[in-house]
Formats: C-alpha cells, structure tokens, sequence
C-alpha cells in the first residue's frame, strides 16, 4: 500500500473585510511547498468572480446586502461556497498564515475560515496555521478546530519542515 503524503492543499483564510485578501502570503506558501511536489489551491485565484479580481466579490456582496437583495446574495455566495467546497474536498490539508494581530482578528472574525475549517475537519483534512501573532488574540474555539484536526506553527519553515519530514517518513511531527 502506498504511504499516505500530503499532496494538494488548501490556502483558507479571511477575504471579507480585509484591506488586501490576495496580500501575498499564499503566493509564498505556494512557492515553498512547490520543491515538496506538494500543490496549492489559491481560493483567490480560484474563486468565482463578479468582476476582475477578488476585491469585486467584496464590493458585489457588501452592494445585495446594503440594497437587501438577500436572494442574489445567496446565489452569489452559493458560487463562491461551491468553489471553496471544490477546493477543500480536493485537498489534503488547509493552511493559513497569519503574521500580525490585525491578520489575527481578520481570521477569528472570518464566517467564511470558519467554515471552511468546519468542512475540513468533518472529512478528516489535516489543518495548519503559521502564527507570528501572539496566540493570546485568536479565538479560543479556532485554535481548538484547527488543533483537534492538525497543528499550529511558529514560523513558515516549522511548517514545510512538518510536510517535508511527513512526506518523506509518514509520520507527523507534532
């Protein structure tokens, strides 16, 4: 039989309500995690769009809801759902990296992460978060999610460390 290795992942985090959702931190998890054979599924890449970049969503969503066209949110949102499913579904584990306090509140505030997290610990994905922020601001029950399902990391190159070493043994090291 062949050993379990992590092969495609999920790079979840906030996007509502952040000042800049495609700020660059899964383009470098997407660049560090590339060597390992391992793939990334960029929700901002993917995702469904209204327009021409992910910025659009925002402005589209926060547009039904200020105009009460809770419908049309619900058709909008079934797309973006319905991506975001594909992608997790697809994957072996979800990852976020969050570098400062703000990125930490955008993360406990997220409906969309925490439902994402939700989903992927339902079908039993591995869950990570990369935490440069003190873990003292982060929702008790996130950190919960996130650590019955996997772990959490100081630092980015703890965590390619963990994928490196799982890919090549099969075991984990937290």
């Amino acid at each position: 039989m062949a050993r379990k290795r992590i092969k495609t992942v999920y790079l979840f985090g906030p996007i509502e309500f952040v000042d800049d959702p495609d700020s660059g931190w899964r383009y470098v998890i997407e660049e560090l995690l590339r060597p390992l054979g391992v793939k990334c599924i960029n929700p901002i890449k993917v995702s469904y769009l209204v327009g021409k970049n992910i910025k659009d969503n925002a402005k589209y969503a926060r547009k039904l809801k200020r105009e009460g066209r809770l419908r049309d949110l619900d058709m909008f949102m079934n797309k973006i759902w319905g991506q975001n499913k594909r992608g997790i579904d697809s994957s072996d584990a979800l990852i976020c990296w969050v570098k400062t306090t703000k990125e930490l509140r955008a993360l406990n505030a997220s409906g969309g992460s925490y439902r994402e997290l939700c989903r992927a610990a339902r079908k039993g994905k591995h869950l990570f978060l990369v935490c440069e922020a003190k873990l003292e601001y982060a929702n008790s029950h996130l950190l919960h999610i996130i650590r019955s399902g996997g772990a959490i990391f100081e630092s980015v190159t703890e965590l390619v460390g963990c994928v490196k070493h799982y890919n090549k043994t099969g075991e984990w090291l937290y």
